[in-house]
């Protein structure tokens, strides 16, 4: 996510949707997922992070997932 925050920041453009995977504390594995889009404000990027993983407790499986949504203040066009 800090490198599409960092991308709109400097350039002003969103790349495509990134989907990748990060180690958790404890050694699961979370498919992070990046949406940028642009807000109905000018030059603001909204920028929507999704992680999910999944959990055991006792015989259940389930899925856990955490959301991030910013919004960054791209440079202004000339």
């Amino acid at each position: 996510m800090e490198v599409t925050v960092q991308q709109a920041r400097s350039s002003g453009s969103l790349p495509s949707v990134i989907t990748t995977n990060a180690t958790l504390p404890g050694g699961k594995v979370a498919v992070v997922k990046t949406t940028p889009s642009w807000s109905t404000y000018t030059s603001v990027a909204k920028i929507v992070g999704v992680a999910a993983w999944n959990e055991e407790k006792g015989s259940r499986k389930y899925t856990e997932s955490l959301t991030v949504e910013t919004y960054v203040r791209c440079p202004d066009a000339n």
